[in-house]
């Protein structure tokens, strides 16, 4: 299949508005929730590109596809779990108390347990990974449905009323870590993302059945513009729209902050995979693809470098210019060589290993 070089580069963007996000909350003032809107943008990706990948058929290997998988995402994350164990939680090391919740994080699963202690245990951002784990494990059941349409919508009407039907009262917003928390469950559980990844995948199940926008040049480069657009204007209109849901409707306005883009965001996947306006051309530049690539690891080491900043005081060494200034560099830094010499040796290891297993006789 042809590289969809625009979507891989907006992936970068994705990610670096995601730590801006966190740069925000370092000593830049309160963050601005939209930007953290990156993490609906990558589930939706995720369903459509593992579609256009695997053909959009019901017939997917299952051991090749989840060996494919893990190799993706689960080197990366050992390492930096382990660098966050060693340098901000080594307590957990010598406690056998802690151990459950360690082996939760390291097998993916954390994201599973609705309360802020699991589900941003060691390097916070991870609980996005664990919930694609769960997208994983469903993606081949949700390929052999015939009726694409009819599971979109239950997923989503299933999805509302898990958030609107349950009488969450005054515990919603606690904060308390151990402590089961809707607030959690709303915003970070893989039950309720998971209308985002599906969402992909009904998007890339319609490209593969030749859904396409015949515009030329100029007219698909305004598309491009009308689909960010959209975009931009979900998200400086996301907690307005929450807001004025009001007490009454508290749980779906959160709801709608978080995973209510999914919309435009498959919209936006849709007109970039086309790759024919102006501004999919410049997303295809060689350097912007090359961030793209690399923007899992970015994603996965900034917080930790962020954390690192923090607790020696980078803000009061070098002022807020200086420190976002070489938190963004050491950020860089660092994903490039986790990306380089981790993820995709260990890509390559694990799946020419796994090629090798199942091509022997049983």
């Amino acid at each position: 299949m042809p590289q969809l070089a625009a979507l891989t580069s907006l992936r970068f963007f994705a990610a670096l508005s995601i730590a801006i996000f966190h740069l925000q909350g370092i000593g830049f003032g309160a963050p601005y929730e939209p930007l953290a809107l990156g993490v609906s943008f990558f589930f939706v990706l995720s369903g459509f590109v593992l579609t256009y990948a695997y053909g959009g058929r019901g017939d997917v290997k299952l051991r090749s596809f989840f060996v494919n998988r893990l190799a993706r995402i689960w080197p990366a994350h050992l390492v930096t779990a382990a660098v966050a164990l060693a340098f901000f939680h080594s307590g957990m090391i010598y406690s056998a108390d802690w151990y459950p919740y360690v082996l939760t994080n390291l097998f993916m699963l954390h994201a599973w347990v609705p309360t802020s202690g699991h589900v941003f245990s060691l390097n916070a951002v991870t609980w996005s990974i664990s919930a694609e784990m769960a997208f994983y494990a469903a993606f081949p059941l949700v390929l052999m449905t015939r009726k694409p349409l009819v599971l979109f919508g239950a997923v989503l009407g299933a999805t509302i009323a898990s958030v609107v039907m349950p009488d969450y009262g005054p515990v919603l917003g606690r904060t308390d870590m151990w402590a089961l928390s809707p607030q959690v469950f709303i915003q970070q559980s893989p039950m309720v993302r998971f209308v985002e990844f599906v969402a992909g995948v009904m998007v890339g199940r319609l490209w593969l059945v030749g859904w396409r926008m015949p515009l030329g040049d100029t007219w698909m480069t305004v598309v491009e513009i009308l689909a960010l657009g959209a975009v931009f204007a979900f998200g400086v209109t996301a907690l307005t729209v929450r807001g004025a849901l009001g007490i009454q409707l508290r749980e779906l306005g959160l709801w709608y902050s978080q995973s209510g883009g999914f919309v435009w965001f498959c919209l936006l996947v849709f007109v970039f995979a086309h790759q024919d306006g102006a501004i999919s051309r410049a997303l295809g530049h060689p350097t912007l693809v090359l961030l793209g690539k690399v923007s899992f690891s970015f994603y996965m080491v900034h917080l930790l470098v962020m954390m690192w900043a923090q607790r020696e005081n980078w803000v009061a060494q070098f002022g807020y210019g200086g420190a976002g200034f070489a938190i963004t560099v050491l950020s860089a830094g660092a994903a490039f060589a986790l990306w380089y010499f981790v993820e995709v040796p260990a890509q390559r290891l694990l799946t020419a290993r796994a090629r090798v297993i199942l091509a022997k006789p049983a």
